[in-house]
């Protein structure tokens, strides 16, 4: 939408001042009456209603909130206007609490796995409703409101990664490496972020443009460090196994038969593991880190760290997976972000050359199977991870690869591909149109083919599996 230069100053001075705002309440500042986030956490989400009974959005909202997508439609707007005039006090609670720098929940980490930690969810809850907020910004041309409010949901997901524990990591991706990013890419598409707005966007990331924002080296520290604490706290051996039966049938006879001092031994030993898979979270390469990380469970789950390892040892691969990916996104973001600031980029210049301003951006991938043949596998999981940040982040991306068939299996179980497929079967090319795939070619190179040529390929081509033979 086009905007006067009049409106645009207002704009820049609304969006620094919120960005000043946001740096001053994440700096230190020793005066100030409340440091640490999760007691204002804790009260909004009382005024929410989140726990009870009566939630101020029930899980009908709940669910619309967290499909939603925009653009958006008419008769979604409309119930978004009644769910965000319901929950303006809440909010401002949640953006409030979203401005603190430090968050301790105080949890009992000597409760181990049986330590509950219901705020995380109540903090996705409330990063959902804030997305909402920042969704309706844009739609309104408000884009200083909007960019304050990512930021804030950037800040959010830094308090969560504070959590030491790799629950917390990864809900600090989804709202910081992922929501945060997948909202400001579709401002950028949208053409609301001009250069000096980029720029305070980018002032604003502050740590989530380091290596770790969401701690996930420390917080696999803390997993080990939990495990500890967890079992000098038991009391007896009938302590310990009435805890491990909360597990149900997970827990193999070789748990239910070790005793608390087995465990404790156990733990000590494992310590070595937790500081290794730490060491490899802050490794710079990522291809060595994932590894490592990967030699480290398969020696876990092998059993060699001990039964009860093989049990709890977290899936670590996993979490340096989501890492992995969140780090990838906000890279984009970032890189995206600085071309805007320094000029290089027109915001959505590439999807609007052609004023086609919903334009897809296609890449194609051959030979796919390639990937589960002789390609790296440690390659081939970068790969797909950064396929799906770039078909997830909302920028227009399509991809289409060719695959034989009978790796299709092998792409469908691919864990690090993290977006929907869409197969298409293609049948045998028919040995009527070989004659034109031939010729189509020759003749743009300015080139005739001899009709015996034709002949003899078609002759060679005879059963359905000769077509690479023929095109070799």
């Amino acid at each position: 939408m086009p905007a006067s230069t009049h409106e645009r100053a207002g704009f820049h001075r609304r969006l620094m001042t919120a960005v000043v705002v946001l740096a001053a309440s994440l700096a230190p500042t020793a005066a100030r009456a409340q440091d640490n986030a999760a007691p204002l956490w804790r009260t909004a989400f009382k005024a929410a209603g989140y726990g009870t009974d009566a939630p101020i959005l029930n899980a009908e909202d709940q669910t619309f909130i967290a499909e939603l997508s925009p653009p958006l439609g008419e008769e979604q707007r409309a119930r978004l206007d009644g769910i965000l005039q319901r929950t303006a006090d809440v909010r401002q609670q949640f953006e409030a609490a979203a401005r603190v720098k430090r968050c301790d929940w105080g949890h009992d980490l000597s409760q181990g796995p049986m330590m509950l930690m219901p705020e995380l969810f109540e903090l996705r809850a409330a990063a959902r409703l804030l997305r909402l907020e920042a969704q309706v910004a844009m739609e309104d041309g408000n884009p200083a409101d909007a960019v304050a409010t990512m930021l804030l949901l950037g800040n959010m997901g830094m308090q969560s990664g504070q959590e030491r524990n790799l629950i917390g990591s990864l809900l600090g991706t989804a709202i910081g490496g992922t929501m945060m990013p997948e909202l400001a890419q579709y401002a950028i598409d949208g053409g609301l972020l001009d250069e000096k707005a980029a720029q305070g966007m980018l002032d604003g990331l502050g740590p989530l443009k380091g290596d770790d924002p969401f701690r996930y080296a420390e917080a696999v520290r803390g997993e080990g460090e939990m495990f500890t604490k967890w079992l000098g706290s038991l009391k007896s051996d009938e302590e310990f196994h009435t805890q491990l039966a909360a597990f149900g049938t997970a827990v193999p006879d070789d748990v239910r038969s070790m005793t608390v001092a087995q465990a404790r031994q156990e733990a000590a030993n494992a310590k070595p593991l937790f500081e290794r898979a730490a060491a490899a979270f802050n490794n710079p390469d990522p291809n060595v880190a994932m590894a490592e990380i990967r030699r480290i469970q398969q020696f876990a789950e092998g059993g060699r760290a001990g039964a009860l390892m093989r049990m709890m040892m977290p899936e670590t691969l996993k979490a340096f997976e989501s890492k992995l990916r969140g780090q990838q996104e906000l890279a984009l973001l970032v890189a995206k972000l600085q071309k805007i600031a320094e000029g290089k980029e027109k915001p959505a210049e590439l999807r609007n050359a052609d004023q086609s301003p919903e334009a897809q951006i296609l890449i194609s991938v051959d030979q796919g199977e390639e990937l589960f043949t002789i390609a790296d596998p440690d390659q081939v999981r970068g790969f797909l991870a950064i396929l799906s940040a770039a078909l997830s982040c909302g920028a227009g991306y399509q991809v289409v690869m060719t695959l034989r068939s009978d790796f299709l299996g092998n792409l469908q179980a691919a864990a690090d591909l993290s977006v929907p497929l869409q197969p298409l079967s293609l049948p045998p090319l028919p040995m009527e149109r070989i004659p034109e795939i031939i010729k189509g070619p020759a003749k743009v190179a300015g080139l005739t083919v001899e009709e015996s040529f034709l002949q003899a390929a078609m002759h060679d081509a005879s059963t359905d599996d000769a077509l690479p033979l023929l095109a070799f």
